[in-house]
């Protein structure tokens, strides 16, 4: 819910455990342009645009204890959100959606239509969204505008920065010369990796 104030998606790059998560792989994956649907409290009551591809981010401040085993660090995904009228229930249209639901990995389960665990961002076909949004309303018209999101990755990263620097700053027991010498260093890392993360979607060796 904080996610669809603030226009954006976010999750932990893994499990707790440091396992890898098609779901939060997910989050790489998602392009420009792409629709997303959110989900909770076992309905489908927004109706999102990617405006922008996923980059590393601390937690959202929003999320306070929600998640507190997460890693501090992830994806955030820029997504435009609007409101889908009427919500739309899984569960009511599970007749004809569940066959139509991925074999592995589906959001939600082709039985019941409830939400499945750990389910966070899942691949679905046009034809499944097609069917979800078919009777509901929402504005199309601004979805394909898209709006204003604060969240671009440029300012992301110039937030987190300035936060670590002035940490860096207030350490007493680093003099000048060093706090000096580590800001320099981290500015010129966090433009190389900003600069990497717009070319390669995923790690060469990892995925």
């Amino acid at each position: 819910r904080q996610e669809i104030e603030g226009q954006y998606l976010w999750s932990p790059k893994t499990e707790s455990n440091g396992a890898r998560s098609e779901f939060y792989n997910n989050m790489r994956r998602a392009s420009p342009g792409d629709f997303v649907l959110s989900f909770f409290d076992q309905a489908i009551r927004y109706v999102g645009r990617v405006t922008e591809f996923a980059f590393t981010a601390p937690k959202p401040a929003e999320f306070k204890e929600a998640g507190s085993y997460w890693n501090k660090e992830g994806w955030l995904l820029p997504v435009f959100w609007t409101r889908l009228e009427p919500s739309i229930r899984p569960k009511a249209l599970i007749g004809v959606l569940g066959p139509l639901l991925p074999s592995k990995y589906s959001p939600i389960s082709p039985t019941s239509g409830s939400g499945n665990q750990k389910a966070y961002l899942a691949n679905i076909s046009s034809v499944v969204f097609q069917t979800i949004v078919t009777d509901a309303v929402f504005d199309r018209a601004a979805l394909e505008r898209g709006g204003a999101n604060s969240l671009t990755f440029e300012i992301v990263n110039e937030q987190l920065e300035d936060a670590v620097e002035r940490q860096i700053k207030d350490d007493r027991s680093l003099d000048d010369t060093v706090k000096k010498s580590v800001i320099l260093a981290r500015r010129g890392q966090g433009k190389f990796r900003a600069n990497v993360e717009t070319v390669e979607r995923s790690c060469r060796l990892t995925g």
